[in-house]
C-alpha cells in the first residue's frame, strides 16, 4: 500500500471507533461494487434515445414497485414514457383513490401527467384469482391509442410490460404480455366507430409491428437481495448478449439491442422509493420492506419480444 493509502487509513482510524469503521468501509465497498456494476451494464446493453415508450401495467403501484429503474433510466436517456394502467386497483374498494396515487407516483418518477392514464374496464378488474383475456387487453390498448391520436398526442414507438410470469405470478400481470403482443402485431385494428375507417396502428405513426419489451421475472431468492443482485445480473446479461447469434436477429440489428438493463443510480433509487410512498393506501409493513430490499426497486432487465 502506498503512503497516501496508509495516510487515509490513519485518518479513518483517528476519526472512527473500530465497530463504526467496519460499517463505513463495508458500506463504501458495497456502493463502489454497485456503481461498478452499473457502468458495466451500460456498456453491455443499449438504451434507445428519443423514443416514445408506453408502459402497460395492471394496477396502480406496479409502475414503481417493479418498473421504476426502467422509467427513470429511459427518461434520463431523452425518451418519453407514458403509463397505461388497465385497472383502478379496486380489489379492496379503493378504486376512487388509487388512480390519484398513480398520478402522484408517475409525476415523482418524471412522467408528464398527460401521459398517465388509469382505466376502469369491466373486463379488466383487479382480481387475484382471475386472469384477463388477451383480446380485452388488446382492445383497451387500441382504444387508448385511438384516443391519443384524436388528441394529437406524441407517437408511441414501443411497449413495455410484464413477462408471462408477471414477477409476482399475479394473474393480471401474467395476462398482459399476450394482450400487448396481440395489439402490437396488428391483430386488433378496427374502425374508430363513426367517422370512417381508422387503423390505430397507422394513426400512432408506425404502420409496422411495434416492438414489445418484457420485464424478466427472476427467481424468488434474487427478488429480495436488493443491490446485492447486481453482480448476478451483470453476469447473466453478459451471457445472454454473448450467446445470441447474429443469424437470430434482423439484418442490421446489433445483439446488444435485444436487451435493456437498468440499474438505478442512488438518486434514481431514492426517486423510486419516494414514488412508492405516494401510494399511501398500499404502504403496509411489507411494502416498506420491499422498497428497501426489493431487487426491482434497483434493477430491471428487459428483453425485446419482437
Amino acid at each position: 500500500m502506498g503512503i497516501q493509502g496508509r495516510e487515509v487509513l490513519e485518518v479513518i482510524d483517528g476519526l472512527l471507533p473500530g465497530s463504526l469503521r467496519l460499517w463505513v468501509i463495508g458500506l463504501t465497498s458495497l456502493l463502489a461494487y454497485y456503481i461498478n456494476s452499473l457502468f458495466v451494464v451500460r456498456q453491455t446493453t443499449v438504451v434507445p434515445k428519443g423514443k416514445g415508450f408506453l408502459l402497460v401495467i395492471a394496477h396502480p403501484d406496479d409502475e414503481c414497485m417493479f418498473f421504476s429503474p426502467a422509467i427513470t433510466g429511459l427518461l434520463a436517456g431523452g425518451n418519453t414514457v407514458g403509463v397505461l394502467c388497465l385497472s383502478t386497483g379496486d380489489y379492496d374498494g379503493l378504486g376512487a383513490i388509487r388512480p390519484k396515487e398513480l398520478l402522484g407516483s408517475c409525476q415523482t418518477l418524471g412522467c408528464k401527467p398527460s401521459e398517465v392514464a388509469c382505466m376502469d374496464n369491466p373486463h379488466l378488474k383487479d382480481d387475484f384469482k382471475k386472469p384477463w383475456q388477451a383480446n380485452h387487453v388488446a382492445d383497451q390498448i387500441r382504444d387508448y391509442l385511438i384516443q391519443r391520436t384524436q388528441e394529437n398526442r406524441p407517437n408511441i414507438d414501443a411497449f413495455i410490460t410484464f413477462d408471462q410470469h408477471g414477477v409476482s405470478q399475479h394473474p393480471n400481470h401474467c395476462s398482459l404480455l399476450d394482450g400487448v403482443r396481440q395489439y402490437a402485431s396488428g391483430q386488433r385494428s378496427r374502425s374508430s366507430g363513426g367517422k370512417g375507417k381508422l387503423n390505430a396502428k397507422v394513426e400512432v405513426g408506425s404502420g409496422k409491428v411495434m416492438p414489445v419489451w418484457k420485464l424478466l421475472t427472476i427467481s424468488r431468492w434474487r427478488k429480495f437481495i436488493g443491490i446485492f443482485d447486481a453482480a448476478v445480473t451483470v453476469i447473466l446479461v453478459t451471457i445472454r448478449v454473448a450467446s445470441l447469434r447474429n443469424s437470430q436477429l434482423p439484418k442490421g440489428i446489433d445483439k446488444r439491442d435485444k436487451f435493456m438493463c437498468f440499474m438505478a443510480d442512488p438518486i434514481q433509487a431514492i426517486t423510486g422509493q419516494r414514488a412508492m410512498t405516494k401510494h399511501a393506501t398500499q404502504m403496509v409493513w411489507f411494502r416498506w420492506f420491499w422498497i428497501i430490499i426489493g431487487r426491482y426497486m434497483y434493477i430491471n432487465e428487459l428483453e425485446q419480444v419482437f
